[in-house]
Parts: C-alpha cells; structure tokens; sequence
C-alpha cells in the first residue's frame, strides 16, 4: 500500500507554502510506538533508552522502518544502512526522560542531522506525542554545529531546565529553528499531525 504522505511532501523539494496542513503517519505507528514503550519500560528503575530506525521507503511506495538501535539515556545513533530497493526517507528516534520534563522536542542536533544527512522525513516521539520535521525547496543545504548550538544555548539562556517552561522554550525553539532553517514542523499523534510551521 502506497505511502498516507503525498510523494511530494516526501521529494525534499515541496515548497513550503505548499505542505500539507496535516502529516498522516499512522502507517508507522505501531512501530514508533513500540520503540517508544522499550524507551521507558524501565522507567520505574530510573533507566530509560533512547531508540532509533531509519526510515526508509519501499518499491510499493509504502514507509517503514528498519535497522532498529538502541542508544543511552540522551543519544542514539541510527544505523543508515538501507539496502535496495528501498529508499533512505529520513530518521526516527526517542527522546525518553526520567525527570518528568516530557514530551520533549526536537534537540539542535536534531535540527543538525536532519539538515547534514538530508533527511527528508525526522520523526521524533516523546511520551504519545510525535514530532516531525518536513524537508522542503526552502531547507538549508549546510548546518554548522556550532553556531547552531551557540543559537540554542542563547535561547535557553536563563531558563531553569527544571520548570515547565523550559519545555515551553524548547518548543518555541523547534519553532523558531523551523522556520529559519526552511522546515516544516509537525506536532501531534501518528494518525494525524498538525503543522506548526
């Protein structure tokens, strides 16, 4: 069964002005969902893992994931390799907490890698809410880390890592990054995202 997401949206090339208004990933659910879970089954041990796949597109136009890793409790590191005939699309991974502070969006390095290993489609889930960065025409073609990281920490500047509203700046930040550096951003469960930008 074809992809639920326009081949379009998924070319890289899309303008932005022409994304859609909602991102139906429910084709990936189960898997995101499941990934999720082994995140934070030892929650109540203190230990939680970040996971990760590849997206990949297959000859019948459908999504999936595969080469699943696991990471550490702040990173993992997806395992790129796809065979053909499947199509490299983009990234999923976790972001799992310990301290309550969840969901938790998009990181810089995000941002980073989405831009580096020009992804097409990053997927993103954090406590049943899934995030999505949509590349478009409109995508920076090179992301410097560090500079990228000097705007993130002059964001965060003065914000207490342990208050609601640092979750609240970080959400203004993948806003805001978005926007700058010509992505789409989605927000919401995998049947149906939401654009923010």
């Amino acid at each position: 069964m074809p992809s639920r997401v326009f081949l379009k949206v998924l070319s890289g090339h899309c303008p932005i002005d022409e994304l859609l208004d909602q991102l139906d990933l429910s084709e990936l659910a189960d898997d995101m969902e499941r990934l999720w879970s082994k995140s934070v089954e030892r929650l109540d041990e203190g230990l939680v893992m970040e996971h990760a796949a590849t997206i990949v597109m297959r000859t019948n136009g459908a999504l999936k994931l595969v080469n699943e890793v696991v990471g550490s409790s702040l990173h993992v590191m997806p395992d790129f390799t796809v065979a053909a005939p499947n199509v490299f699309v983009g990234t999923f991974h976790t972001h799992p907490r310990t301290d309550g502070l969840l969901p938790m969006p998009f990181s810089y390095t995000d941002f980073v890698s989405a831009i580096q290993l020009r992804e097409r489609l990053s997927v993103l889930y954090s406590d049943q809410l899934v995030f999505a960065l949509v590349r478009t025409a409109m995508t920076a073609d090179h992301a410097d880390p560090f500079t990228m990281g000097n705007e993130w920490r002059a964001f965060l500047h003065g914000v207490n890592e342990r208050s609601e509203l640092f979750l609240d700046t970080i959400w203004d930040f993948n806003k805001w990054f978005a926007e700058k550096y010509g992505f789409g951003l989605y927000m919401g469960i995998p049947d149906m995202l939401t654009r923010e930008v």
